[in-house]
């Protein structure tokens, strides 16, 4: 009977060996995935930023390929080239007079015949 007792803690023992096992496998499962996210989220950074600084490099280098593009850091009477608006012709305002206004405010001589 004691050697059943023994054996039925061994049990018990292993199970929650096991149990132990598979919550810690579980966690580095679980960091390990976390952790290729994190790479693939940092890569999308690190190409945004390589973008954004061969649009610099090519902003403030003179070359072929950087002259014959709109160059953002190129001013010109200050106005950034590439960004041309088109211009509006001034006009003046125009008058406008309402016309019970104008007959209540001026003496309007008709001739009748």
């Amino acid at each position: 009977c004691l050697d059943s007792t023994k054996q039925t803690l061994s049990d018990k023992e292993k199970w929650a060996r096991l149990d132990m096992f598979w919550k810690k496998y579980n966690n580095v499962l679980l960091s390990f995935v976390k952790t290729e996210k994190e790479v693939e989220h940092l890569k999308e950074i690190n190409i945004r930023l390589k973008n954004m600084l061969q649009k610099y490099n090519d902003a403030i280098s003179v070359n072929g390929n950087v002259i014959a593009s709109n160059n953002p850091l190129f001013v010109i009477n200050g106005r950034v080239e590439g960004q041309t608006h088109p211009k509006k012709p001034i006009t003046k305002p125009l008058t406008v007079v309402d016309a019970n206004h104008f007959l209540a405010t001026t003496q309007v001589r008709s001739q009748v015949r």
